[in-house]
């Protein structure tokens, strides 16, 4: 069973986000092992989006665990 919460929504994004960025961090360090390494800056500068979009994504699910728990704990739901 699969039990989808705006978390669950949040954690697939913020997955994607990472294999993007992780690609892009390997095709650059094979960049750099032809010695090439103007290619591999050029190919690792779209990754700064993909990791400040992580961080936000990161924020934000940390925030929304925090207050349904802070919610279940005062008993707001």
């Amino acid at each position: 069973m699969t039990h989808q919460t705006p978390i669950t929504a949040l954690l697939m994004v913020l997955d994607q986000q990472l294999l993007a960025a992780s690609h892009l961090a390997k095709s650059a360090y094979e960049a750099a092992l032809t010695g090439d390494i103007n290619l591999a800056i050029g190919t690792l500068l779209p990754a700064e989006r993909h990791c400040e979009e992580v961080a936000a994504l990161y924020r934000v699910i940390l925030s929304l665990h925090r207050s349904t728990r802070a919610d279940r704990i005062g008993g707001l739901s």
